[in-house]
């Protein structure tokens, strides 16, 4: 009866942890991430995108890939709509995404997705704070384009590079 006993106890508390580490950290990763969704591309206040963003991103959770390139995608459709007003909370939210972005490219260095939105998350970096990130944004969507030649986007954006960088 004692190890009946002691095995639901271990089994129990084995069960707690997996339903903290892949239920609750993804669902309040998930719920920051919805917060800021509505506030940028809903609400249109960027500040509290950023907040939010910031919030999602920080939570240690095993989707930390998929939470990063959505959150790059979000920043690229609010640069899209003009809506990125104010540069301490684009600083601190993409410095965060690009960081994330840097250690995926590092981890898996044959997916161009990361270098891709890696790429991406620079050249908004590059239009919106300082042309010094055109040069990690072309790095970047080079390294994706040899990963993924087929990929027409990407060299969209290393137009928007080079128009940038005035480089013809």
């Amino acid at each position: 009866y004692n190890l009946k006993l002691f095995l639901f106890f271990i089994l129990s508390i084995v069960l707690l942890f997996s339903l903290y580490k892949f239920n609750y950290l993804p669902l309040l990763s998930s719920y920051y991430f919805i917060q800021a969704e509505n506030a940028g591309l809903i609400r249109e206040d960027f500040n509290d995108w950023s907040i939010f963003i910031v919030k999602a991103l920080k939570v240690k959770q095993p989707w930390d890939a998929e939470t990063a390139i959505a959150s790059a995608d979000n920043l690229n459709k609010l640069h899209k709509r003009e809506i990125i007003r104010n540069r301490e909370d684009l600083i601190a939210a993409s410095d965060l995404i690009s960081s994330k972005l840097e250690r995926l490219v590092t981890r898996y260095p044959d997916n161009a997705l990361y270098a891709f939105w890696l790429g991406q998350t620079h050249l908004v970096m590059g239009e919106r704070l300082d042309a010094k990130y055109f040069d990690q944004a072309e790095s970047a969507l080079l390294r994706a384009s040899q990963l993924s030649p087929a990929r027409q986007e990407i060299y969209f954006l290393l137009g928007r590079v080079y128009l940038n960088k005035k480089d013809f």
